[in-house]
């Protein structure tokens, strides 16, 4: 059974940059990453110099980068989707970067914004628009 779930992001400019640190993000993301440069300049904007030696249970993977008309929106989960436990739901975050002149600036994060799905398993997000403001949709899968 497919459940979707609808969230507003709410945009908004932070003072000054910032960079997540002591993050590992998941060595079974490296691959994922490192194939996909748009997904790559999101993840170095967000965290730096990335380190790929995060276990499976304790560690982030990028999921996708949703673009918006001013900025990007990277979304993570904890842990290695589909591999968490009978019950596990994925925890979600989103790091907000606005392009500006070739770059990437963040400007905001959400760190586990939401619960969803079992195993820890996300199908799809996309962007989406919710009565002019920036949204995203999301499937989880559910156990049933």
């Amino acid at each position: 059974m497919n459940r979707f779930l609808l969230l507003a992001i709410f945009l908004y400019a932070a003072n000054g940059a910032y960079a997540e640190t002591s993050v590992a993000l998941c060595a079974a993301a490296k691959k994922e990453v490192h194939a996909d440069s748009w997904l790559a300049s999101e993840v170095a904007a967000v965290f730096g110099q990335a380190d790929f030696a995060g276990k499976e249970e304790d560690c982030l993977y990028p999921l996708k980068v949703l673009r918006y008309a001013s900025a990007d929106v990277l979304l993570v989960q904890a842990g290695v989707p589909g591999e968490g436990c009978h019950g596990c739901e994925a925890r979600l975050s989103a790091y907000v970067n606005q392009r500006t002149g070739g770059g990437l600036r963040p400007i905001a994060k959400f760190r586990e914004f939401t619960k969803l799905g079992s195993f820890g398993a996300v199908m799809d997000v996309w962007p989406i628009e919710i009565a002019g403001d920036d949204a995203m949709a999301i499937a989880a899968r559910q156990s049933g």
